[in-house]
């Protein structure tokens, strides 16, 4: 029985020294695991993705964050997520069913407008453009 409390407690020493060898590394709780500076579950579905990004099951890594592929989200370069349905336009999302329409420098302008430098106006109005 000594013998046994004898090697639990060497093997946690040895363990515990394994897993805080400087000021910079991570302790986790049993069942986590390590992903940059923090601690994250496998066992719930948990993945870790390079740049010490976790997402839960069902998410992907897009940037710093996570997104629902499996919800119609789409992760475009930069980190962008957008709903289903709505496209990227530098960094933000559009809506092209809605007759959105993007222009070059991420300008989003609703249907019936047309870009005027980096704003929007309405020609059906009246509206002019000088630039």
């Amino acid at each position: 029985m000594k013998l046994i409390l004898f090697l639990f407690i060497l093997f946690s020493i040895l363990f515990f020294l394994k897993n805080v060898e400087s000021a910079s590394d991570v302790v986790c709780s049993f069942g986590y695991e390590a992903c940059g500076n923090r601690c994250y579950s496998p066992s719930s579905g948990q993945r870790c993705y390079p740049g010490d990004v976790v997402c839960s099951f069902g998410y992907e890594a897009c940037g710093n964050g996570c997104y629902s592929p499996s919800s119609g989200q789409r992760c475009y370069p930069g980190g962008l997520v957008c709903s289903f349905g709505y496209e990227a336009c530098g960094n933000r999302c559009y809506s092209p069913s809605s007759g959105q329409r993007c222009y070059p420098g991420g300008l989003v302008c609703s249907f019936g407008y047309e870009q005027c430098g980096n704003r929007c106006y309405n020609p059906s109005s009246g509206q002019r453009c000088f630039n």
